[in-house]
Parts: structure tokens; C-alpha cells; sequence
């Protein structure tokens, strides 16, 4: 069955900073059939990629509205969409090695958009007491049935934590200043938000643009740049990024073939294909932002 969405929503300011100062930049590339977590989806407006000029970072216009986003979101099998792949084997080993400096025995971790809490494995098997938040109804079943703590928000009394951690999060968010809130509400003082992205100022972006594949229209929705962490928001101080890939992608003969593949349609080697859209990038595509509450 596939669900007819009206995405209508359009923003007069920059849904990041509120600034007045945004200009259309991209068309947002997409064909055939679209998924929304594991739900088919047909959409009946173009959407569009803009830039703030103020904080540089981007968002999409004529998004779905948010409403619809956590219905997609509680009632779709996010276990299907994704693979559950152990958090040491799905990223890099630079990457894993990042999250090792601050996962440790003894501390209280949170992961937010914990999906089937892969990443609560690693942090419980590093000694951490293991907490997440998710809407996937069938997610949470999965978490708790490994011995991961579920909160059924963020409005928590009386509970503080030591990290926090966002993978491929913030850019479902439609109301980001409120999410930050929330976080700095739950820190301890001096703890951190580890924040794992995509970089809207890497190489693949500033050169497939609208094609870039992380855009991944329509569940992705905002772009947080580098600019906005070190200078608009208040309340968490930016302390490092890190630069790192999604995650290991293809192995040996198979990401040689794959890099052949794709660079040959981004020189424009191989006609007839859809355009190259950033995968596999020859650079760093991701960060990893590490902010601590001030």
C-alpha cells in the first residue's frame, strides 16, 4: 500500500537559527517509489533544498509536515529499513575508536533515535548503563528485550546523563533549538552530545549538490553546518569534529568495483545512468560533533 503525503510544509525563516536571510539553492533529485522508514510513500509537491546565509546551513522546502513524520515513524518496522549491524562492524574503525574516548565503564549513556540500539550494545558491552528514546513501536520492543532502559520522552525528571548521543539524527528535526533545549536538560554538567551526521560542507555535497545521496529526501530535512555549532548555538560549546565516513561501505574487490562504477558516471565515462551522487566518496562525508554543556 502506498500512502498519499501532502508535503506542504514551507518556512519563511531558517527552521535552524530564524534567520530572514534564505534563498532556494537546489532542487532535491528523487525518482520512483519513495520510503518513508519501511512505509511506500507518493508525495504531491517538489521539494526544494535551501541555504540560511546566516547560519549556511540547509533545509528542505515543501517537507512533510512533522505530524506525519512520527506516525510514518511509530508505525513503520525501522528494523526492516536499516540492518542491525553490530556498531563495530558497521563503521569505521577510526570512527569506532572516536566513540571509545568517551564511552567508558560506570557512566550513564542516552542514545536518542536509538533504532534497535546497536550502538547501546557496544556502549553497554564498554560498561555503560544503557539508555534510549525511539518512536518505532517494534524498535523499543527489541531494545528492552536486550536490557536497554526506554524513555518514553524527553521530559525527564530527575535523571541526568553523562553522554548523549545522535547517529543520523539531527537532520530529522523540525524544531532543532527545542531538541537542544531538551539535551542541555539532561546532561550532567560537563557532559556531551556526540552528534554523528552528514557533512553539508564535504566534498561529495559542494559537488553533487541536490543529487548528494545523505539529502535523502524526504525523511532528512535539515543540514546543520560546522558554522552554526561554533557560533549560533547556546548552551552547548562545540569542543571537536571529527571527519569520518557513514561506514565501511564495501569491502576489498567490492569497493574497488563499486569507486570504478561510480566515479566512471561522475566523469561522465558511462552515459545512460543516473548521475553520481556522492557514494563512494573519496573524502570524508560525515562528522562527528562533540559539544559539552556549558
Amino acid at each position: 500500500m502506498t500512502l498519499k503525503i501532502n508535503n506542504n510544509l514551507f518556512h519563511e525563516l531558517c527552521p535552524i537559527c530564524g534567520s530572514i536571510s534564505i534563498t532556494n539553492a537546489y532542487n532535491l533529485m528523487y525518482e520512483g517509489k519513495l520510503s518513508y522508514s519501511s512505509t511506500q510513500i507518493e508525495l504531491l509537491k517538489k521539494p526544494e533544498l535551501w541555504k540560511c546565509n546566516e547560519c549556511k546551513s540547509f533545509f528542505t522546502q515543501n517537507a512533510i509536515n512533522e505530524e506525519d513524520s512520527v506516525s510514518l515513524y511509530k508505525n513503520s518496522d525501522a528494523g526492516k529499513r536499516w540492518d542491525a549491524k553490530k556498531f563495530e562492524d558497521e563503521k569505521t574503525p577510526y570512527c569506532v575508536n572516536v566513540f571509545k574516548k568517551f564511552i567508558r565503564k560506570d557512566i550513564e549513556v542516552l542514545d536518542i533515535g536509538c533504532n534497535t540500539g546497536e550502538f547501546l550494545d557496544f556502549a553497554k558491552n564498554n560498561g555503560a548503563s544503557t539508555y534510549g528514546f525511539e518512536y518505532s513501536i517494534k524498535s523499543i520492543e527489541i531494545c528492552e528485550s536486550k536490557g536497554h532502559t526506554m524513555l518514553e520522552n524527553l521530559e525527564v525528571e530527575n535523571k541526568k546523563f553523562d553522554v548523549i548521543t545522535a547517529f543520523d539524527l539531527v537532520e530529522h528535526l523540525y524544531h532543532p533549538n527545542t531538541f537542544f533545549d531538551k539535551v542541555i536538560k539532561l546532561l550532567k554538567p560537563n557532559g556531551k552530545l556526540i552528534i554523528f551526521t552528514g557533512d553539508i560542507d564535504c566534498w561529495a555535497f559542494k559537488n553533487c549538490k541536490g543529487r548528494w545521496w545523505y539529502l535523502n529526501y524526504p525523511e532528512h530535512v535539515i543540514f546543520i553546518s560546522k558554522n552554526f555549532y561554533e557560533n549560533k548555538l547556546h548552551g552547548l560549546k562545540l569542543k571537536n569534529i571529527y571527519y569520518t565516513f557513514n561506514n565501511r561501505y564495501f569491502k576489498n574487490l567490492n569497493f574497488t568495483m563499486a569507486a570504478i562504477f561510480n566515479y566512471s558516471k561522475m566523469l561522465g565515462l558511462r552515459k545512460g545512468l543516473k548521475p553520481y551522487e556522492g557514494l563512494p566518496s573519496p573524502t570524508p562525508d560525515h562528522i562527528i560533533a562533540v559539544l559539552s554543556k556549558t
